[in-house]
């Protein structure tokens, strides 16, 4: 055999760290899609992605690189997980595919990743003095004209539109930091996906965004109503999306629902290195919406309590 045709491939264990450390996603991203799927048969699996090399594994593939060992062409560093029709793409088209994005496109995979770990996970240890002892300082915002409310800190800068769509809280030391609630009426789309997929289009054509997660946000969002004339009001989950994302120089947690044609938002931004000094506030005021509608407002002023969202 030439040796032109000798393989320098990468170990199974470099190849499950590769593909677990993207949480089995395809790195490209612009594809991000999942390389793992359910087989017919319920105790197997079909595994849609591979174990793709940076640099070439034999000196007549892509990209390859006579001055790198065996041991460094075979390491995990020179490693990079993507589902199989972007491996092919990449040997395909080596010069549009050098090494350099190759690399980039696998950290910011990874750095997208623990992103999400720590947003979502951990509890880290305030940075900020300006944190707030949660929930007593804040307050629930009643929005009268479309019937909608939300928690907010006291103390932050508010401001509010003449329209009167909602209103905004912008930290005192930090305009960026912010915390903002509208809603308004959707001619265009019919449901909420298709109301979340349009807003995700508009972000994209203003300039730099990328999408970490999407995720239902159902039980988070309640709609409250009179089940009887004299009775006192229930409340009944409402479809809602939890999206985060960065744009631009922030990292946002935005909800989003719909209720009789109206769309309501509740969007939390921070700096991208200070979002997760916020995390804990900011969980804890999207999950706060309530959608009541324009004859209910009276109620969002005491349903539900900061106390009843804390438990």
């Amino acid at each position: 055999m030439s040796s032109n045709n000798v393989r320098d491939e990468f170990r199974a264990g470099v190849k499950k760290a590769l593909a677990y450390r993207v949480s089995l996603q395809c790195s490209n991203p612009l594809c991000r899609r999942p390389t793992a799927a359910p087989h017919i048969e319920p105790d197997k699996y079909n595994l849609l992605g591979e174990a793709a090399h940076i640099t070439g594994a034999r000196p007549d593939g892509p990209r390859y690189e006579p001055a790198m060992s065996r041991a460094e062409r075979c390491s995990i560093s020179n490693g990079i997980w993507l589902c199989r029709n972007c491996a092919r793409i990449i040997d395909t088209d080596e010069e549009r595919f050098p090494p350099s994005l190759l690399r980039w496109w696998k950290q910011e995979a990874e750095a997208t990743l623990l992103e999400i770990y720590r947003v979502m996970e951990r509890r880290p240890e305030p940075a900020s003095d300006f944190l707030l002892e949660l929930p007593s300082e804040l307050k629930r915002i009643v929005n009268p004209r479309f019937g909608f409310s939300f928690l907010a800190p006291e103390n932050w800068d508010r401001c509010e539109p003449q329209n009167g769509d909602g209103c905004s809280f912008s930290h005192p030391d930090d305009p960026r930091i912010e915390i903002r609630g509208w809603a308004g009426h959707d001619v265009l789309d019919l449901d909420i996906d298709s109301s979340v997929e349009s807003f995700m289009d508009y972000q994209r054509k203003q300039g730099y965004f990328e999408l970490i997660s999407s995720s239902d946000a159902t039980r988070s969002v309640m709609n409250i109503n009179v089940a009887e004339p004299d009775g006192p009001p229930a409340q009944i989950a409402v479809k809602a999306t939890r999206i985060i994302y960065r744009a631009g120089t922030v990292s946002c947690l935005h909800v989003k629902t719909r209720v009789g044609g109206t769309d309501f938002d509740l969007r939390c931004q921070a700096p991208f290195d200070r979002f997760v000094e916020f995390r804990e506030l900011f969980v804890l005021v999207s999950n706060s919406l309530r959608v009541l509608g324009p004859t209910m407002s009276a109620y969002a002023a005491n349903e539900p309590s900061p106390d009843d969202l804390a438990g």
